[in-house]
């Protein structure tokens, strides 16, 4: 993957460019959809000689969630690939919460994505070497259990997952 490193440092510094606080100013957003078109071509080029570039994958997850572009679809079948096909724990970690992201944020499927937090719990029962990482990784994903739980009014579960939580990753 190294061999990317100057696609990859071109991608982060168009993405640095990129400015969606003026949605009214129609040379912002022709500035923007040009500057995404750019990042994804790059991307394109990257995956077209090493298909499982997981950040590759991810950048383009970024800008397929972009203003410009919006497309959910896509986001879903990038995560889905890095959840099927990578190793690393912190490229599925990613890809899980971009599921749970798209489930609650753009199609307002709560109950979908507490099975999206549900499997990412099990993946990160599964972390043996990093133990910061797992206990923010379960402390986070409780926290969000426990948010969605009380905002369906579901008190009870959402204590239990808060107190989850704090033990892992307590927060003032």
């Amino acid at each position: 993957m190294k061999k990317f490193s100057n696609e990859l440092n071109q991608i982060i510094e168009l993405y640095n460019t990129l400015n969606f606080s003026n949605e009214d100013d129609l040379l912002s957003e022709i500035k923007n959809k040009n500057t995404c078109e750019n990042i994804l071509a790059i991307v394109q080029t990257i995956l077209s000689k090493e298909p499982h570039h997981f950040d590759a994958l991810l950048w383009r997850i970024r800008i397929n969630n972009s203003p410009d572009f919006n497309n959910t679809s896509a986001i879903q079948d990038d995560c889905n690939f890095i959840l099927n096909n990578s190793t690393d724990i912190t490229n599925r970690l990613q890809a899980y919460d971009w599921l749970i992201y798209i489930y609650l944020e753009k199609l307002s499927l709560s109950d979908i994505a507490i099975e999206t937090l549900h499997d990412k719990l099990s993946e990160v029962a599964g972390i043996k070497d990093n133990c910061t990482l797992q206990d923010q990784a379960f402390g986070d994903t409780y926290y969000r259990l426990a948010a969605l739980f009380q905002e369906k009014g579901d008190e009870s579960e959402a204590v239990k997952y808060y107190m989850k939580s704090f033990k892992h990753a307590p927060k003032l």
